[in-house]
């Protein structure tokens, strides 16, 4: 594989907001700046987030009629960079570069799909990238290849700092502890899953944000279980949490979820989840419940918590992949040899 490419990412994103798209643009291209040449072209509200080794070029992606001018400075950073790869991050930037593709025919132009809407974006792609099963599945593409999500690996959590946080909730050492990771909107499902609580004998931790966190509260009261429910807003310290839960749960009612579910199980944690999210191929089908089904939650709850005795021990050749392949190493390593497919092998 040649030692060093020229390699540009387009990032559609506005607002400054930091989500699963906008994370994942920014850990792939700060990584792949070790070693290669690197370009993002993103809004300039995003600057603050690149890595000094990623070359950073602003521009807002307008629309109507400031979209054609958009479009001309996008052309002119690819035609001046000269790249060996242009890389488009989720729909809106692929949107905006299949127009671009047929001045620039010496150049492969490479997208991932990180949701499953308007797939037919993405088939004028050179190569196309999907970060999970359901998508590999969906879309119909002639050069797809897979590859997983990697973060960067949590550290090992000692007995002080979870200890730590048992005290600050005041968590029942008797009962077991379910987390919950995301932002607190219609889509997480939490609603569901707090639903799904009556009856269990089992602590949940709630870690997030979001619209709905006081109406959630105020159903947790009203169901009689703001107990042994604690809302603790965002939280740097989320993967200690993964160390010290039993389960981790994933409720959401939409498919891009993939984040917690590697975040948990790089924490060693088992995770119940609704059967339509990605990396549901990691999870035993014991462990999924259909979306938005308060009654299947519930029961798969209660059968995972009488499980917990031989649960981790069953999931640890899972966990020990995913320490390997839901790396940011791993998921670099996995891109490169992508990139080199299409350059050197077709």
């Amino acid at each position: 594989m040649p030692n060093r490419y020229r390699i540009v990412h387009v990032m559609a994103s506005t607002g400054g907001v930091m989500g699963g798209v906008e994370k994942h643009t920014f850990e792939l291209c700060n990584a792949l700046a070790v070693k290669h040449e690197v370009h993002l072209i993103a809004h300039n509200q995003y600057r603050q987030y690149c890595d000094k080794q990623v070359q950073f070029h602003p521009l807002r992606f307008s629309h109507g009629l400031l979209a054609l001018y958009s479009l001309w400075q996008l052309a002119h950073y690819i035609n001046t960079i000269q790249p060996h790869i242009v890389h488009s991050q989720a729909y809106q930037a692929t949107q905006r570069l299949k127009y671009l593709q047929w001045f620039f025919k010496h150049i492969k132009f490479v997208a991932t799909a990180h949701g499953s809407l308007h797939t037919d974006a993405y088939k004028r792609s050179d190569g196309l990238i999907v970060l999970n099963e359901n998508l590999l599945h969906s879309i119909d593409s002639h050069q797809v290849r897979l590859i997983y999500q990697g973060i960067v690996v949590p550290q090992k959590a000692n007995l002080r700092q979870i200890s730590t946080l048992r005290q600050q909730l005041d968590l029942n050492k008797e009962q077991p502890i379910l987390v919950t990771i995301g932002e607190l909107t219609i889509n997480h499902g939490c609603d569901v899953l707090l639903k799904a609580m009556v009856d269990i004998e089992a602590q949940l931790v709630v870690i997030g944000d979001g619209v709905k966190k006081q109406e959630l509260e105020n159903l947790a009261h009203t169901l009689a279980i703001s107990h042994k429910v604690f809302f603790v807003g965002e939280r740097e310290d989320a993967d200690i949490f993964l160390q010290l839960a039993d389960v981790c749960v994933v409720p959401d009612l939409e498919t891009d979820s993939s984040l917690s579910v590697v975040r948990a199980l790089q924490a060693s944690c088992p995770v119940v989840a609704t059967n339509i999210i990605g990396f549901k191929e990691w999870l035993s089908p014991a462990l999924l419940a259909p979306p938005n089904d308060v009654t299947a939650l519930h029961d798969t709850l209660c059968a995972t918590i009488r499980a917990l005795a031989n649960l981790k021990a069953n999931y640890l050749p899972i966990f020990l992949r995913a320490q390997q392949e839901l790396t940011i190493d791993y998921m670099v390593q996995q891109t490169e040899r992508f990139y080199f497919d299409l350059l050197e092998c077709t």
